[in-house]
């Protein structure tokens, strides 16, 4: 019943996190049950220091759930009961505390109420020291500590500002009609600046928000001084590239030969020239991303740089494309769109990247056509079990090309492709 005791603690904190604090207030009552039926039947080391760590756990994650709530004064008083029974100078509990403070943090908690609790007992603020001066960084007091603690406590304040941004994205998310033929996007900033669009500087960064809560692959774009663009996946290391140079050549690029392939070609994708047009705007490259896929979470990933998240839809796919346009030409849309960005690129030419959504037509089933031949090729070559990237390259007219990207992973045992459709 202790190893009981402890996944129901870890349960009720990650409740507590991610804003389900009914769930959790229920979970840590089971705990603090379980901690009760160990003390009368005599079973365990139920004396300090572990029915210490039960309360102190107990507490803390009542005082999330609190904070979730918005009942900062019940929040305080819980996370009070909490530290009276904190275990100083225990590296597990002071982790603990730093991942308990940040939560608090990202809630909304006033670091003023945070650091009244802390102060209370000196000796146990002594352990925490790093903590204390990163609530003070972030409540914006200067504070003197040694340059080591000063180190600690920069890092524990990185970990405040991502607490704070998650909370963020989970609140925006409850808010969004993911049915909505219109195109909403959620500027993400680490400084809390004020985003005003078009952005007018690259880079640009920006992935797609799937309804499911599931993020899309990374995307960027930046330009350089010779009048060159480039769209690229950020999610690792030389991974897909689009070259949009000034000379009109343009390609896509991949990172490896693929493990499997339909189809001719090479690594270095489609090869086309920059459209050229009179009345309308053709885009030379666009990105397509799907409403199904493999992904990570919004509110687990590291914003470490501004990021744009365009909100999908529930069937619809999202377009981003780009232009590249005369200087001073006004791009204007028939469909509802949304312009992420309008880039000087060279003396006469603008690139300008707008996003849309419209219907599948047919993508679904042009991906479910080609399973067959991947997952064969795949389990031949004997790969591990793991998730990797099914990418289509096609043309959407003359000299404008596109590509979707769809992560999906892949189980040996079934020999099959595994995708959410």
């Amino acid at each position: 019943r202790e190893h009981v005791a402890v996944a129901l603690s870890w349960k009720g904190m990650a409740q507590a996190e991610v804003g389900l604090a009914d769930e959790a207030f229920v979970s840590m009552q089971k705990l603090e049950d379980v901690a009760r039926s160990l003390a009368s039947d005599g079973e365990g080391p139920v004396e300090a220091p572990w029915a210490e760590w039960v309360r102190w756990r107990a507490q803390g994650a009542r005082a999330l759930a609190f904070a979730a709530q918005k009942d900062y004064q019940a929040s305080q008083d819980s996370l009070q009961a909490a530290y009276n029974d904190f275990i100083a100078a225990d590296e597990v509990t002071t982790q603990e505390a730093v991942r308990l403070v940040s939560g608090l943090v990202g809630a909304g908690s006033p670091p003023e109420d945070l650091l009244a609790v802390l102060t209370t007992d000196t000796t146990k603020a002594t352990s925490l020291r790093p903590l204390i001066v990163a609530l003070h960084m972030y409540a914006g007091k200067p504070v003197r500590a040694p340059r080591e603690i000063e180190e600690v406590a920069a890092d524990i304040l990185e970990r405040f500002r991502r607490a704070e941004l998650r909370a963020t994205v989970r609140e925006a998310i409850g808010q969004i009609a993911f049915e909505s033929d219109l195109v909403q996007v959620l500027s993400l900033s680490r400084d809390k600046k004020d985003f005003k669009f078009p952005l007018t500087m690259a880079p640009i960064n920006f992935s797609v928000l799937r309804s499911d809560g599931s993020l899309s692959n990374r995307w960027g774009v930046k330009t350089n001084k010779k009048g060159d663009a480039y769209v690229y996946c950020r999610d690792t290391p030389n991974a897909e590239k689009v070259s949009l140079h000034a000379s009109g050549r343009q390609h896509i690029s991949m990172p490896v030969e693929p493990a499997a392939q339909v189809g001719s070609g090479t690594r270095y994708g489609n090869i086309w020239k920059e459209p050229d047009f009179d009345a309308e705007a053709i885009p030379t490259f666009s990105l397509v991303f799907p409403p199904w896929g493999a992904g990570s979470r919004l509110d687990s990933r590291a914003v470490t740089k501004d990021e744009l998240v365009i909100v999908g839809h529930d069937e619809m796919t999202v377009v981003v494309a780009f232009f590249i346009v005369d200087s001073g030409r006004r791009m204007r849309g028939r469909i509802p769109h949304f312009e992420l960005g309008r880039v000087p690129l060279r003396p006469g030419k603008t690139l300008h990247v707008m996003a849309w959504k419209e219907p599948e037509n047919g993508l679904t089933d042009r991906v479910r056509s080609v399973f067959p031949q991947i997952a064969q090729t795949v389990a031949q070559r004997q790969l591990d079990e793991g998730e990797f990237t099914i990418r289509i390259q096609g043309y959407r007219g003359p000299n404008s090309a596109y590509m979707v990207t769809v992560p999906v992973r892949y189980t040996p045992p079934s020999e099959e492709l595994q995708l959410a459709l």
